[in-house]
């Protein structure tokens, strides 16, 4: 992969998360029994909102991309944030759990369940850490 940064959000931004997920033998043994279906991100950036689907299942990311707000409705988990705190949980400044209890990152969908699978998120976390990013405020 070339070591050019990619816009965050976007579907070029996506597909280098997949690849990292996939890479990631921390997210594949602490996700292994994850069978709860897709997750959406939800990006506020002023009036806009950007969807990012992440088609989970068991321990790989079987697809990811940029979804039309209707599909990213639909999928069962949905966490959203404005853009700042999105940037701040991916260079590491923002902890996601204090973000959730703080009301920064919303979590819709069965928490409890979420909240057992903190290894992978914080293992997702790193994953998208790990993808060379510009960020829209950025030149």
């Amino acid at each position: 992969m070339s070591h050019m940064s990619l816009l965050f959000p976007s579907a070029e931004w996506a597909r280098a998360f997949r690849e990292q997920i996939n890479a990631s033998s921390a997210y594949r043994e602490s996700a292994a029994d994850w069978r709860a279906g897709p997750i959406c991100f939800v990006v506020r950036f002023g009036e806009e909102k950007t969807y990012l689907r992440l088609d989970l299942h068991q321990g790989e990311c079987r697809a990811a991309d940029v979804v039309t707000p209707q599909e990213g409705e639909s999928a069962p988990f949905l966490i959203s944030a404005e853009y700042e705190d999105w940037k701040r949980l991916l260079q590491g400044q923002l902890d996601p759990v204090r973000a959730i209890w703080m009301g920064k990152l919303r979590v819709r969908g069965d928490l409890s369940l979420l909240l057992r699978y903190m290894r992978a998120a914080q293992a997702l976390l790193a994953c998208a850490a790990r993808v060379p990013t510009r960020f829209r405020d950025e030149s």
